[in-house]
């Protein structure tokens, strides 16, 4: 390489290209001078270190091909998660404290489907019926309709009504002095101020409501008909045009009410574990389906319904499967832990094993056919096979092929379970 300083010219010759020169005056001959030998430099080896760094290059998302795998992870958060209901608007995710052992939320955050994007947070306490289980939290979703967007429901402590835009995370309404909220038709029916009420989803204004001659601890829909607890655990059945329906047969120290379809589930306390009873009401009288015993059971007790079954914990870490109608026992499935509701797909659900690691659980699936398992595994880097872990996943059920989850306590995961939807285009 020949490099030609000129003592009045502004350019240099080399070789390889044309370079900046500076004139020759004393005062400026020294900066000129390294200058030129660091260009000089740069020209034989490319200058790396004014080349803009690269990282390493971005891993292809892996595509399905009938195997789980993590599609994404997010580690920014700092404080405990708890993933709460995947939505077609984003994943809507609790974050708060582990106070002994519990988790205590006291944010509401929507995230997007990357999982990179918080499209809000916002403070946010809810009312927890059972004393400590998050999992009791009680909330709906409110679809869109032509006159606003989706909205989600609340009940949070203070017995109030919260509902927020899911578009931006304000308040839309609030309505103090309600209780366990239930969809009924297009509206909101609730207990207010000790009353049976009806809601405008739109505005939370009272459409109708109906004095009670007793306490209300819990609400249901029937129906077209209401079941309503009482302070002694006596359970109601009203309609809000009046009349005279059937009484409903009530065990004592009933303990969980559930309404799948026609049928009403009750749970009940025994001396030596509970009993779970099917009612079916029949012209004007109650009738009993079928009943079984069960051992401990979670303080969240759940009933999950499935083609013509429903499945339901019934202690000793196992669920199992009866037929609805008859109450024939389908299936037993053991070794999960029941305590974090299911997420389900058209043919089975997804739990939390009861087996644990370093504080997590494995992910299984239980097909809901025959109560077989499935551990799910992902491949490692080094081609070999590692568990899926989870401290929670999101019940409810799997919205375009992905499980969502927390691991570590603050790490939210995206495992995809099965192929995502294919859309046609219009």
């Amino acid at each position: 390489m020949i490099v030609l300083f000129g003592k009045t010219g502004h350019y240099v010759e080399t070789r390889s290209r044309r370079l900046p020169c500076f004139p020759s005056s004393p005062k400026h001959r020294p900066a000129a001078l390294i200058l030129s030998i660091v260009l000089l430099g740069c020209a034989l080896t490319g200058c790396p270190e004014l080349t803009p760094r690269t990282g390493p290059p971005v891993r292809a998302r892996p595509t399905w091909n009938g195997s789980p795998f993590i599609e994404w992870e997010v580690s920014t958060f700092l404080n405990p998660l708890l993933t709460w209901r995947v939505l077609s608007e984003g994943i809507l995710v609790y974050e708060g404290a582990l106070r002994d052992g519990r988790f205590d939320p006291e944010k509401s955050v929507l995230l997007d489907f990357s999982g990179d994007k918080v499209l809000w947070r916002k403070a946010l306490i809810p009312a927890l019926p059972q004393t400590g289980e998050v999992f009791s939290a009680k909330t709906l979703y409110l679809p869109p309709t032509t006159s606003r967007p989706a909205q989600f429901l609340t009940w949070v402590q203070g017995d109030v009504f919260r509902v927020q835009n899911l578009s931006t995370g304000e308040d839309t309404w609030n309505r103090p002095g309600c209780r366990f909220p239930v969809p009924y038709r297009d509206r909101i029916a609730a207990v207010c101020f000790d009353r049976l009420t009806l809601l405008e989803a739109d505005s939370g204004q009272i459409v109708t409501t109906q004095t009670l001659g007793f306490a209300p601890t819990g609400l249901w829909i029937h129906g077209e008909n209401f079941i309503l607890r009482d302070d002694q655990d006596a359970l109601h059945y009203l309609r809000l045009s009046g009349g005279t329906l059937p009484r409903i047969p009530t065990p004592g120290r009933l303990a969980h009410v559930h309404v799948q379809g026609k049928h009403l589930l009750l749970l009940s306390r025994h001396r030596d574990g509970f009993v779970l009873q099917s009612l079916s009401v029949t012209g004007q009288s109650w009738g009993l389906d079928w009943k079984t015993g069960l051992n401990q059971v979670p303080e969240t007790f759940w009933v999950h319904g499935f083609q013509e079954l429903v499945i339901f914990p019934i202690g000793f870490d196992c669920i199992a499967a009866r037929d609805l109608a008859r109450g024939q026992e389908a299936w037993i499935s053991c070794g999960v832990d029941p305590r974090n509701p299911p997420a389900w797909d058209e043919d089975g659900v997804f739990l939390l094993s009861s087996r644990t690691e370093n504080g997590h659980r494995p992910v299984i699936y239980v097909d809901g056919y025959n109560g077989l398992q499935t551990p799910l595994f992902r491949n490692t880097d080094d081609a070999s096979i590692e568990p899926i872990l989870a401290m929670t996943i999101a019940p409810g059920p799997i919205l375009d092929g992905v499980l969502h989850g927390v691991h570590s306590t603050s790490r939210l995961f995206a495992l995809r379970v099965a192929a995502p939807v294919t859309r046609e285009k219009p």
